[in-house]
């Protein structure tokens, strides 16, 4: 009888050496990981003011704050064909007037683009008036036509149209349930530089309403692109 008790206290005592052979092992590879050298700039980032933002394939444009008007007085400058250009309606008036005053303070009040409105509906007086009195530019108004805003009917009044749209917004997509916002991206994917008013004009800059500009832009984008060969630039922040 005494074997298997010699069995199994062999067994247990293999068990408790090998319990603490592994114990030692990760007490190793936790110290000699405290003890590797670390990267501190990417475990805590840098503010943005403190990176380096070029790529190897775009570099800024130009890199702080400059005299926008020496940079307007100097001889190679030559202002673009150009202008902003802005989707809206007559109830999203405190949103343009936000973006107006934000666009004006921190950039225009020194280059004096046009302002393009379209609106699938005529514009009021309150609006025209209103956004008149934010600038010294040229404002103007135009009417985008209902076949250009509206999705053709044959889709439209389709189940598979609406029950993708209701899809969109069961997912959380942002806007994605309202038909409006569909109409714009619609819009703006190439019917816009179609319309009259936007065909004048060889560059523009889409604004929207209810948006805000944080610093000071003190040269012309329009100009800096064109300069460089660029086509499109984009550039968004989302809370």
């Amino acid at each position: 009888m005494p074997l298997p008790k010699l069995l199994c206290t062999t067994r247990h005592s293999r068990i408790r050496f090998l319990r603490v052979v592994l114990l030692i092992a990760l007490i190793l590879l936790f110290v000699l990981n405290m003890l590797r050298p670390r990267n501190t700039d990417k475990m805590v980032p840098k503010p943005y003011s403190k990176r380096d933002m070029s790529t190897f394939k775009d570099h800024p444009f130009v890199s702080g704050c400059q005299d926008p008007f020496a940079y307007i007085a100097s001889p190679q400058y030559r202002k673009s064909n150009a202008s902003f250009v802005m989707l809206t309606r007559n109830q999203e008036i405190e949103g343009v007037v936000k973006s107006m005053q934000s666009i004006e303070r921190h950039f225009n009040q020194w280059f004096q683009y046009p302002y393009v409105f379209l609106n699938d509906e005529p514009f009021d007086s309150v609006f025209r008036d209103t956004v008149g009195s934010l600038t010294t530019a040229e404002v103007r108004f135009g009417e985008v036509g209902e076949l250009d805003w509206e999705f053709p009917q044959d889709v439209r009044d389709t189940l598979r149209f609406k029950h993708s749209i209701e899809d969109q917004g069961d997912r959380g997509i942002m806007y994605g349930n309202m038909e409006s916002y569909h109409k714009m991206c619609r819009f703006y994917s190439g019917i816009f530089y179609k319309h009259p008013l936007v065909q004048e004009y060889e560059w523009y800059w889409r604004i929207e309403p209810d948006v805000e500009f944080f610093c000071d832009i003190t040269y012309d984008p329009f100009v800096e692109m064109e300069n460089s060969g660029k086509k499109y630039g984009f550039t968004v922040l989302i809370k």
